[in-house]
């Protein structure tokens, strides 16, 4: 699969750069990273792929719940001032390490914030990165996964199949942006040595009238038949 991702980048590379430089506009740029994306899912042997993205709402199996995040890591949930108008008093039944099915290897995975962005990566020494189109915002959700097994071992979630929804002010629901990151969360796929630390993130595209006024985010998780749902933020936040 990374000798594919290469080739692919490669490819990317001589396209966006060549003898000269290419502008794209924001809808080549869409195209060219769906195209790319689907192009090193579907070397995934679980990979399925679908016609368009669920748009039916499904009732979540789980009540939502604070994600601690990696600064001030707990196992209890959020129970302060903090909480939502309807708290649930217990966490769901698996934590968002056990529900992205990588917890029985080890790995901890730990909400760690989240910025509002134009382009993401923004630097220079990437050979991708993410535009928000027209009158939008990249939300990007932000995650540490650690290595706890004791030994090296490889963190596989991008063959968990799972789909992502987060809830922005508990009034809308975004799907998570196919991406080619190599570090997107939903084909995550990387070897750890012992106790390791790596980043991950979820990138959703939002209207720009939410900069500054976040007031909570919520974040779906789907897979093997359920949906565990994860309060990851209360208070506002000003974009990064």
């Amino acid at each position: 699969m990374k000798k594919r991702l290469c080739a692919v980048l490669c490819a990317a590379t001589v396209f966006l750069t060549g003898c000269g430089a290419i502008e794209l506009t924001d809808s080549e740029s869409d195209l060219i990273a769906e195209y790319a994306a689907t192009v090193l899912l579907k070397y995934s042997v679980t990979y399925q792929p679908k016609l368009q993205e669920e748009v039916v709402e499904i009732e979540t199996t789980q009540d939502i719940y604070t994600i601690p995040t990696s600064a001030n890591v707990s196992n209890t949930p959020n129970t302060g001032q903090n909480t939502p108008s309807n708290p649930s008093t217990e966490a769901p039944s698996k934590t968002l390490s056990e529900a992205l099915g990588v917890a029985a290897e080890g790995f901890q995975v730990e909400y760690a914030g989240y910025e509002l962005a134009k382009i993401y990566p923004d630097t220079e020494d990437t050979y991708f990165a993410m535009r928000a189109t027209g009158n939008h915002q990249l939300l990007v959700m932000k995650f540490h996964i650690t290595n706890h097994s004791g030994t090296e071992k490889e963190c596989d979630i991008l063959s968990k199949e799972r789909s992502y929804r987060c809830l922005v002010n508990d009034t809308e629901r975004f799907g998570a942006q196919l991406t080619m990151l190599l570090d997107d969360l939903a084909s995550f796929k990387e070897v750890f040595s012992a106790g390791e630390t790596k980043q991950a993130v979820l990138i959703f595209q939002v209207p720009s009238e939410y900069e500054g006024t976040i007031t909570s985010l919520s974040l779906s998780v789907k897979g093997e038949g359920e949906t565990n749902s994860y309060l990851c933020e209360q208070g506002e936040k000003e974009s990064e």
